[in-house]
């Protein structure tokens, strides 16, 4: 068609359009590219971007073509922050966001949530391949209080020293934080040496969901969670996740429920190595429902385990090839629900073990075994009551020491009942040097809690006691504050502490030089004791008014002048033993557990009363468990009460007891009061009460003495 345009005009209008349109290709390509994030910027008032909204909306608006960190500057920001998916994101393309100094409290991230809604300071919502570190994220409201939340599909998700805090709170709720991971699905989140603090939970992960999904690469190392009320750590639905060298410590006054760390089907090669765990009420560490393969077993070991309630401190329930191994468990609580380890195998698993770990209990048993299923294993382990009981099976078969309890099962063949002396009821460091090489090798567990490693025959708990800074005692050794030599000791406490450090490998005799010692004594388990090997204090010039042991107690907890918890083997012979305050008054306390105790030939004496008040003494042994206390030949004089032993209770009577050749007098209560005993006998006396005692005294009260009991040629006026 002729449009009267010449060819040539036409070829060159053609031409302009081609260059007119290849520049606007150019141009907007390249325009794009060049706001394709990649490498570092920074956040602040003279930065890149003024905020963290301003940096998520750049990413959010034109992705990133390279690895991209933000620097923050030092200040604090009140805002929100909504990480979703990013394009261009990946696992070698991620996204940082980290202090400019590297010091967390320098970057405060700080919001206050008003609903269920907005619950949050920084929400994971789809977005994967970020990573948090050295900044501070700070929770401002108390009823909706989490820091950092996730949902929907996560992956690569990194939160490095942070410091991470929620409001202090008394309520189990959800919404009061702190960290709370409930995505879709996930894998490969981790947290590293954080420090979450506060919340109703410190972190929650649900890392799937049941019976479909278990997410895979998580790791939980080095983190310090503290505070929180109902669950320190609980995690659910994972797969081969790593928990390290974590320290939880709860609320002071937690949740009556609550749980230091809870595993719930957190399934396969999982490992639970080397945390701290205290402060629990209800379990300090629950693993249930977690199947693994018995060439890829999961790994329980090198842990501190301590509750303070009246529950258990670790449960194992429904579990395969779980290998629970070198762990230190505490009970503190003194009733009879607060027992230490409770086993439970559900009916279909197989392959768990229980091998080289402490369970110190404070009055209950040292294990429960509800159900034995699955348990392949269960030896080398150190078990230790300062109850009646040491072991349960089943709803109602007890076992009140070791050898019942192997016999029974046939499991603990290798087993011991010492307490460990751990350094206080949070730090479980045990010294008892019975502990050491006591174990069995565990290839599984080459260094102990501290990274030392194990000797070939490793010791019994979390950590390895070095062997060749003992020096078990035996022999004679001498008492004496002006005396010299490695043989001789300043005080008598001294002594004690000798021996819970290093043992004993024979027979010991303390000679104490005529003198008066102004201290307390505390004697517990020794290790290396029996009744061969006893260890015995008496006086070096065999009168017992040359040797006085005197102190003047100030309160209910720590009156005694000697104290013996739990302890055995023991001869006090030719000594005068004196409480100097009239209100606390007891000169040898027993409590807990009590054997084959010998006071020979000594005077204990407690001030004149004429008040009926159990702390005012004399000789008072209070016991769940004892056996074999013998006194014989001594003076008991004035208190309250002048001997008062209680051997057991309505389900034990303490056997082997003897009251011999005595002279008790001056007591305003009871002379002697006697009670769960069986076969004692009781020859040779002689008590005389205080001139003006009490309305309802007695001079000697046996109730609850059962069996071939002999009381015989005494004298009571």
């Amino acid at each position: 068609m002729d449009t009267g345009i010449p060819n040539t005009q036409k070829k060159i209008g053609r031409l302009k359009s081609l260059i007119f349109l290849l520049s606007f290709f150019y141009f907007s390509t390249s325009f794009a590219f060049a706001q394709q994030l990649s490498g570092s910027y920074t956040i602040g008032v003279s930065a890149d971007y003024p905020t963290f909204s301003d940096a998520v909306s750049a990413l959010t608006s034109n992705g990133i073509s390279g690895p991209v960190t933000f620097d923050v500057q030092t200040g604090t920001y009140t805002e929100q922050i909504l990480l979703g998916a990013i394009t261009g994101a990946s696992e070698t393309n991620t996204i940082t966001f980290q202090s400019q100094s590297g010091i967390a409290e320098d970057v405060v991230i700080q919001y206050a949530a008003t609903g269920t809604a907005d619950n949050y300071v920084i929400r994971f919502d789809s977005g994967s391949h970020y990573v948090l570190k050295n900044i501070k994220v700070l929770a401002l409201g108390t009823t909706y209080a989490r820091t950092i939340h996730a949902q929907g599909d996560i992956q690569n998700i990194s939160i490095e020293g942070c410091v991470i805090e929620s409001p202090d709170t008394g309520i189990a709720n959800g919404d009061r934080g702190n960290v709370v991971f409930e995505p879709s699905t996930s894998s490969h989140i981790k947290l590293i040496d954080n420090a979450i603090q506060g919340g109703s939970v410190g972190l929650n992960y649900k890392g799937g969901t049941a019976g479909t999904y278990r997410a895979p690469g998580f790791e939980l190392r080095d983190n310090e969670i503290e505070g929180a009320y109902a669950y320190g750590v609980f995690l659910q639905y994972l797969t081969d996740a790593v928990i390290e060298g974590n320290t939880v410590t709860m609320r002071t006054v937690p949740w009556s429920q609550s749980y230091s760390m809870k595993l719930d089907n957190v399934e396969g090669a999982v490992r639970v190595i080397g945390n701290r765990l205290s402060g629990s009420i209800y379990e300090g560490l629950s693993v249930s429902s977690g199947q693994a393969a018995a060439d890829t077993p999961g790994l329980v070991a090198n842990n501190w385990i301590q509750n303070i309630g009246n529950f258990r401190t670790v449960y194992l329930s429904s579990n395969s090839h779980l290998y629970f191994y070198h762990n230190s468990l505490n009970a503190i609580d003194d009733r009879t629900g607060a027992y230490p380890m409770h086993y439970s195998g559900g009916f279909g698993n197989t392959g768990n073990r229980i091998t080289n770990n402490i369970f110190k209990s404070n009055g209950a048993v040292a294990i429960y075994v509800s159900n034995s299923n699955a348990l392949e294993e269960m030896d080398y382990n150190d078990l230790y009551t300062s109850g009646t009981y040491l072991a349960q099976l089943g709803t109602s078969e007890q076992f009140g020491d070791l050898a019942s309890w192997q016999s029974r099962w046939g499991v603990d063949a290798n087993s011991l009942s010492f307490d460990p002396h751990f350094a206080s009821d949070t730090d479980l460091t045990a010294s008892s040097p019975a502990l050491a090489n006591a174990g069995t090798p565990l290839t599984e567990v080459p260094t102990d809690i501290n990274g030392v490693t194990r000797d070939a025959t490793p010791s019994i708990g979390a950590n390895e006691i070095d062997t060749n800074a003992l020096t078990p005692l035996s022999g004679t050794y001498t008492i004496n504050p002006s005396g010299t030599g490695d043989r001789n000791f300043t005080t008598i406490q001294s002594t004690v502490e000798a021996m819970e450090q290093n043992g004993v490998a024979g027979p010991v005799i303390f000679e104490i030089a005529s003198g008066v010692y102004e201290e307390q004594v505390h004697i517990g388990d020794i290790a290396g004791g029996s009744e061969s090997n006893t260890v015995t204090y008496e006086s070096a010039t065999s009168n017992r008014e040359d040797v006085v042991l005197q102190f003047a107690s100030q309160a209910e907890a720590t009156n005694h002048v000697v104290l013996l918890e739990n302890a055995s083997d023991l001869v006090f012979r030719n000594l005068t033993v004196k409480a100097l305050n009239t209100n606390y008054a007891f000169t040898f306390r027993g409590v807990n557990r009590l054997d084959n105790i010998l006071i020979e030939g000594c005077r204990m004496e407690s001030p004149d009363t004429e008040v009926d008040v159990v702390d005012r003494g004399n000789v008072r042994l209070e016991l769940s468990n004892s056996s074999g206390i013998r006194i014989v030949g001594s003076q008991i004089v004035g208190g309250r009460a002048s001997l008062y032993y209680s051997g057991g209770g309505s389900s034990y009577r303490a056997p082997g007891f003897e009251l011999r050749d005595n002279e008790i007098e001056g007591a305003y209560a009871y002379g002697v009061f006697l009670q769960y005993l069986t076969d004692a006998v009781i020859e040779g006396n002689t008590v005389t009460m205080r001139t003006v005692p009490w309305s309802q005294s007695y001079s000697m009260k046996l109730d609850n003495v059962e069996g071939a009991v002999r009381v015989i040629g005494n004298r009571l006026s």
